[in-house]
């Protein structure tokens, strides 16, 4: 039997800010909420999909993670993005990201990644280096 039930909590974290923590049984089907979905969660601190979020029939991830200034840990790498063609304003403002390995995602079909890691003041230009090819 499904319900479709979805869980979600969060965890305090140091200086005010929080964990999230998103859940289902067989993993969360991410794929028509991408769209800003994290957009505003300025006190958030990380993200951890584990494999569990599944985008795989997204075609956007844009603003997905938008003004997240206090995030400074997200697993991208589980996120299959095969079908996505928009990933414009991703990562915008999230200026306390020092680090994001973008190794695994799959940006072969992506047309436009305009200021994707605009305002990632802290993220090494090889990665800001991903939205310009």
């Amino acid at each position: 039997i499904s319900d479709n039930l979805v869980l979600a909590w969060v965890t305090p974290a140091d200086g005010g800010l929080y964990h999230l923590y998103i859940a289902a049984e067989g993993g969360v089907n991410g794929s028509y909420a991408t769209y800003s979905m994290f957009r505003f969660f300025v006190n958030l601190r990380e993200i951890r999909f584990n494999g569990n979020f599944h985008i795989d029939t997204a075609d956007t991830t844009a603003f997905m993670f938008y003004e997240c200034r206090n995030l400074v840990s997200v697993d991208v790498n589980t996120l299959n993005t095969a079908c996505v063609k928009n990933m414009q304003y991703m990562f915008a403002n999230c200026s306390s990201l020092t680090e994001l390995d973008v190794s695994g995602m799959d940006t072969g079909n992506v047309e436009d990644m305009f200021y994707m890691f605009a305002g990632c003041t802290n993220l090494p230009e090889e990665v800001k280096q991903m939205a310009n090819k």
